[in-house]
């Protein structure tokens, strides 16, 4: 069967490994679309200064770094009921999620509805983690707050929070995401430059209750320190480098700031499931949200490319975060979408 192999830090390609096979409790899923996590596989994929690797698999990494999938169910183990042949199912995997038959535990899959498609069902995991951080930072119904990071993680934020917030700032450094960011009704401000104190002057004096830091970055740490208001939480959900001179204390003695880590229930993997894991805890929220209409992926979506492409993909993912924002990887041909701005990309990039 075809595979993604992170074969060394900076390099995935695509080659034949054998079929896996299963024992009690476990799934087979023939995978239809793997979609990707871009801040974790980029920064496990490539590397980012300063990170501790501890939790990563030694290269060679089979499937890469991916832990979103969707397909339909191929075989399942002994013990296995909520599941059978031929559902339709989100699928999740600890690492290597980026292959043409997924062997995963039962606990991380989930039946989905016949007109969801699989690469919102795939990507749907994007929502999970700012859900839990919302949830664990407690925004008041119609208070003020922001989002810091505006990838799809971010603007599942949002979404989310749009609904119960008077009024949500939404910060990045790339245009195009602020753009997406506004239609889903936000305020939008550039981090570089004036933008985000003129908005916050202009929509919420007092600062936002709740932030939800995305970008993974110390400056958006920083900035989120710098405007949330007294007594205002923090929700950490993107995963920054090591820190370095950042003051902390100050801002928490003065104005009471609380930094909310996400938490989860289980020592499991969070991408892989198990009892009491966000898989396991939230997903199925998620899920309904999309069905509802509540949370939009497609909007998020840049391309859904041939799992073949995925290795190029990559490469326009990390260079070119203003063309590309969530992506995914068909491994059966009729589930590809947006290629022909894939191609685009891939085009321009080819005549420099």
């Amino acid at each position: 069967m075809r595979a993604l192999v992170a074969t060394r830090l900076g390099e995935i390609e695509m080659t034949e490994v054998e079929e896996p096979e299963i024992g009690p409790g476990q799934v087979l899923v023939e995978t239809m679309v793997t979609a990707v996590s871009a801040g974790t596989e980029l920064r496990m994929l490539y590397g980012r200064p300063g990170d501790v690797r501890e939790h990563a698999p030694d290269f060679p990494v089979v499937g890469g770094f991916g832990y979103l999938a969707a397909g339909t169910v191929k075989a399942v183990g002994e013990g296995v009921e909520h599941v059978a042949v031929g559902d339709r199912v989100s699928a999740g995997r600890a690492w290597g999620a980026h292959r043409e038959i997924l062997d995963t535990d039962a606990s991380s899959v989930i039946p989905i509805p016949n007109d969801m498609s699989f690469m919102e069902a795939a990507a749907s995991y994007w929502a999970v983690p700012p859900l839990a951080g919302i949830l664990a930072g407690e925004p008041r119904v119609y208070s003020d707050t922001c989002v810091i990071g505006l990838g799809p993680l971010g603007l599942s934020a949002v979404q989310i929070l749009q609904p119960l917030s008077r009024r949500v700032l939404a910060v990045d450094i790339v245009e195009r995401r602020i753009e997406v960011a506004r239609k889903f009704g936000a305020v939008g401000a550039n981090a570089n430059g004036e933008e985000v104190a003129a908005a916050i002057e202009s929509h919420m004096p007092a600062g936002p209750s709740v932030v939800v830091e995305a970008s993974g970055t110390q400056a958006g740490l920083e900035l989120a320190l710098g405007i949330v208001r007294p007594k205002g939480k923090i929700a950490l959900v993107g995963v920054p480098p090591p820190l370095n001179e950042i003051d902390l204390f100050w801002p928490m003695q003065h104005k009471g700031v609380h930094l909310v880590p996400l938490h989860r229930e289980s020592a499991q993997s969070p991408q892989g499931g198990g009892k009491g894991s966000p898989r396991d805890t939230y997903l199925p929220d998620v899920l309904d949200m999309i069905s509802r209409g509540r949370l939009d992926i497609d909007s998020m979506t840049s391309w859904v490319v041939a799992a073949e492409d995925a290795p190029e993909a990559f490469q326009l993912l990390r260079q070119f975060p203003d063309k590309a924002l969530g992506v995914g990887f068909a491994w059966v041909p009729e589930h590809a979408s947006g290629v022909e701005r894939f191609e685009e990309l891939r085009g321009s990039t080819a005549n420099r």
